[in-house]
């Protein structure tokens, strides 16, 4: 809900803005969501199995597969970002400016989706560990206090348009990967069978 509703205020922030771009990025971004998705369920199941039997070098053995895992099948999503960005800005306009900084934003969403895809992950495998709350409090952080207002600065405030939006998306996932890479870190040592 933290990010998905931060996305929602850039969707506002875009549409004030006219930055229509904005939109159609975002669309092609989400295209490794499910893939994200995919590997956060069988992360948080194949994590809560290990930590069920009270066994913490499986359950983080779980957790980083299936982040590893994530991260290079998001990465193709990301190298065809990275490689055709004119083409897939083509399949939604034609109009050249639109396709201009479309190409940009698409090109810096070639890296978003990849840890966007691993902080994805981490939260499932958190969940798997029944821990919740903090991974809550980080990502109310990582994407309220700091991808919104940086983005609102990048983006509006000094006219970065599109392309500055997705930076700060990228930076809230950052700061909310490596978060939840610490709280994993913690919170799987601890692992023992959830009654």
């Amino acid at each position: 809900a933290c990010e998905g509703g931060g996305g929602w205020v850039f969707f506002f922030f875009s549409s004030r803005r006219r930055h229509t771009r904005y939109i159609s990025v975002t669309g092609v971004q989400t295209c490794a969501l499910p893939i994200s998705i995919g590997f956060a369920t069988a992360a948080s199941v194949r994590v809560g199995n290990a930590a069920g039997h009270g066994d913490a070098a499986a359950a983080r053995r779980a957790g980083w597969v299936a982040m590893g895992l994530a991260v290079i099948s998001v990465g193709l999503c990301g190298i065809l970002l990275f490689t055709l960005p004119e083409a897939i800005a083509r399949v939604y306009t034609t109009d050249d400016g639109v396709v201009s900084i479309a190409v940009q934003a698409l090109s810096v969403a070639a890296f978003v989706v990849l840890v966007d895809g691993a902080q994805g992950v981490l939260m499932g495998a958190l969940r798997g560990l029944a821990d919740v709350w903090v991974p809550a409090m980080l990502y109310f952080v990582a994407f309220w206090l700091v991808m919104v207002p940086l983005g609102h600065w990048l983006g509006v405030a000094r006219g970065g348009g599109a392309p500055a939006l997705i930076i700060a998306i990228g930076v809230g996932c950052v700061v909310a990967a490596i978060a939840l890479t610490l709280r994993f870190r913690v919170a799987v040592r601890r692992a023992a069978p959830i009654t």
